[in-house]
């Protein structure tokens, strides 16, 4: 069984589509993104795990 990696906001937000890493703590306070978790002393990030489920949940945008 794999660990899951922990990754910081600038990762996550690479990871997610190129958005700003602000951009992922605001979705997270409107509800729109899973909430980070503290993963080690003042900072916050997010399980890869998680956010593979999230984006998985999203739906797909047909190209025009």
């Amino acid at each position: 069984m794999d660990l899951p990696r922990y990754l910081r906001a600038p990762e996550a937000a690479r990871l997610v589509g190129g958005v700003h890493p602000n951009t992922l703590f605001r979705w997270a306070a409107e509800g729109r993104f899973p909430h980070p978790v503290l993963i080690g002393p003042n900072t916050r990030g997010w399980r890869d795990d998680v956010l593979m489920k999230w984006m998985k949940s999203r739906p797909v945008k047909e190209a025009a």
